[in-house]
């Protein structure tokens, strides 16, 4: 399929997600920037991918500001979208939301996410993006929440005293939305996980092990709203 910009603009503005599938605005803005710039771009089919030519399968999305309703973003690290470059380039578009996943950066975690910024570095561009936009674009990602066998020891990535922490430095910058999740553990990533860490094996929490931690994690959100 081969929608042209022209004829997208008959219809209603989209909704752009950049992106669930991987990080564009820590990795790939460039990218998405000169798209920008042409008008349009091709969005590929994954069902697709293993077609003889998988072009002729890609969505074309116009990025011409009409046509665009939102831009949701998604990231674990906005620094290359702070550049004046970009923020002159996206300023095109007026509605602009922002998934900002914030982990724990403790020791014995780094090997879930080796090479996300420091703890300082992310609550600096949460105060930078919530300075250029409203804070109520902005909604803070604690997720996923793992769960895991280390040697037969039972560990997890919940960590209250980072919650409770980030929880009150994104509130007195006005970001009130909080979202988590549990790490699916999806075939792929259980593949990866065997081969880079055979000593791990996930595992799903007990139903008292997540009663508890959904209570302390409401009792802190609530405490800042």
């Amino acid at each position: 399929m081969d929608v042209s910009p022209a004829a997208q603009s008959a219809r209603q503005p989209r909704v752009i997600s950049a992106s669930k599938r991987t990080d564009i605005p820590a990795f790939y803005l460039p990218w998405l920037a000169r798209q920008v710039e042409q008008g349009w771009v091709d969005v590929p089919n994954p069902m697709f991918r293993h077609a003889r030519d998988p072009s002729k399968f890609a969505i074309r999305v116009s990025l011409r500001p009409d046509d665009v309703a939102a831009i949701v973003w998604w990231s674990k690290n906005y620094g290359v979208y702070l550049r004046a470059r970009f923020l002159d380039i996206f300023s095109r578009y007026d509605i602009q939301y922002f998934h900002f996943t914030i982990n724990s950066r403790r020791d014995d975690l780094a090997w879930l996410e080796p090479d996300v910024p420091a703890e300082a570095t992310v609550i600096a561009q949460v105060e930078k993006l919530a300075q250029l936009r409203n804070p109520d674009m902005i909604a803070w990602r604690y997720d996923p929440i793992c769960f895991w066998l280390d040697r037969g020891q039972r560990r997890s990535s919940w960590d209250p005293g980072f919650f409770e922490r980030t929880s009150r430095t994104l509130a007195s910058l006005g970001v009130r939305s909080c979202y988590t999740s549990l790490a699916d553990p999806y075939q792929k990533f259980v593949l990866r996980l065997r081969a880079y860490f055979p000593h791990v094996e996930l595992r799903g929490p007990e139903a008292e092990e997540l009663h508890e931690l959904g209570r302390e994690m409401a009792h802190i959100a609530q405490a800042y709203g």
